[in-house]
């Protein structure tokens, strides 16, 4: 989050931005159970249900645009000093209000909890990013040295563990990381975003549009599947294709980057103004809205109950504009959160520490 404005890649913090709106229409959908209400075969449920699959692509992408910028830097303990900081801040803050606000939330497992969000398992992708990063070192030496043909070779292999294996054995999570919420996932997604970015895709950049078009043909061949199983009277295989590691969800993913990474944005204009200012509070978004007091909130969950009667296109409307609602209130408050630690010098003695400890490690080694 240090780099200077030439370091950053406009297209990867837009990139970055839409996936986090994304991730707050998926919460929608899913624990807000607006596309389970939909009645099964009706418009609405498959309008719904293609949303879903559009959206769906989020967590990919952040696992991939981590190993895209990060495959070729040097690993700094102080970034993720400060991701750990700003997680524990949101944790306990959310926390705080809800204990004023709703006395009986005040438990003893949520005042250690809130402490603790990688111990206590708070944020999942916190803490499968957080062990991706540890060991991003070495995924970033096996990046920078394997040939293109051995990556093809690692990657074959990969896809028949976590894409062939969890389809064939139809939905039964042999390997116990079938829907991808495991920081393996995150492991392969950043050797994937490291492969894109040592070996880019020759595609000429007047036809960069394809990739946005390879975008929504994966969502409409997924909407197909969903509509065969459900013809053909198999509507517990319905989301057999909808997990991280699906072929489709993960082609999603990689078509966004790599329609977006070279995006021509001007730091200095309106709009890559507008991007420099929400980019550093986009993390900051998923953890204040996905807090388990917020995210399983039984009076926010039952508000989307009144979307039940609606049609597809009315909740539609609804589900963008909370999203937009959510993810500006929290790129505002987490502007604010910014500002205190520019007044506590958070981060200046987030690097200090960072540098010291790393100075202990290499001493250690050297030995």
């Amino acid at each position: 989050m240090s780099a200077t404005k030439q370091e950053r890649n406009m297209g990867i913090d837009v990139l970055r931005a839409v996936a986090m709106f994304f991730v707050i229409c998926q919460h929608i959908l899913v624990q807000g159970s607006v596309t389970a209400a939909a009645e099964v075969g009706s418009g609405k449920y498959y309008f719904m249900q293609f949303l879903q699959v559009l959206v769906y692509c989020a967590v990919n992408i952040y696992g991939l645009t981590t190993g895209y910028l990060l495959c070729r830097k040097p690993f700094r303990l102080s970034r993720l000093v400060k991701l750990w900081l700003t997680t524990v801040f949101w944790s306990v803050a959310v926390s705080c209000v809800f204990f004023v606000l709703v006395p009986e939330s005040r438990t003893f497992s949520e005042m250690v909890s809130m402490f603790l969000p990688i111990l206590r398992g708070r944020y999942w992708f916190f803490t499968a990013y957080f062990v991706v990063m540890l060991v991003s070192p070495v995924l970033n030496v096996v990046i920078q040295n394997l040939s293109r043909r051995q990556f093809q070779l690692l990657f074959a292999a990969l896809f028949l563990i976590f894409g062939v294996v969890p389809i064939c054995s139809l939905g039964y999570d042999v390997l116990r990381i079938t829907t991808g919420h495991h920081f393996s996932w995150m492991i392969v997604l950043y050797l994937i975003g490291g492969y894109l970015r040592v070996y880019p895709p020759a595609v000429p950049v007047p036809k960069k549009h394809l990739w946005l078009l390879g975008y929504w043909i994966s969502a409409a061949v997924h909407l197909l599947y969903i509509l065969a199983v459900n013809l053909a009277g198999l509507n517990s295989f319905t989301n057999l294709m909808l997990t991280y590691p699906s072929p489709l969800i993960l082609a999603e993913a990689i078509c966004l980057l790599q329609y977006c990474k070279d995006l021509p944005l001007k730091p200095d204009g309106l709009p890559g103004k507008l991007v420099r200012f929400i980019a550093p509070g986009v993390y900051s978004v998923y953890v204040i809205h996905v807090h388990p007091l917020v995210f399983w909130n039984k009076n926010i969950i039952s508000a989307f109950r009144a979307w039940d009667s609606w049609n597809g296109i009315q909740v539609l409307g609804a589900i963008l504009l909370t999203a937009f609602a959510v993810f500006t209130v929290c790129i505002l408050l987490d502007a604010l959160r910014q500002r205190l630690f520019r007044l506590l010098h958070i981060d200046q003695l987030a690097e200090k520490l960072s540098d010291r400890a790393e100075a202990v490690v290499r001493t250690h080694l050297n030995n």
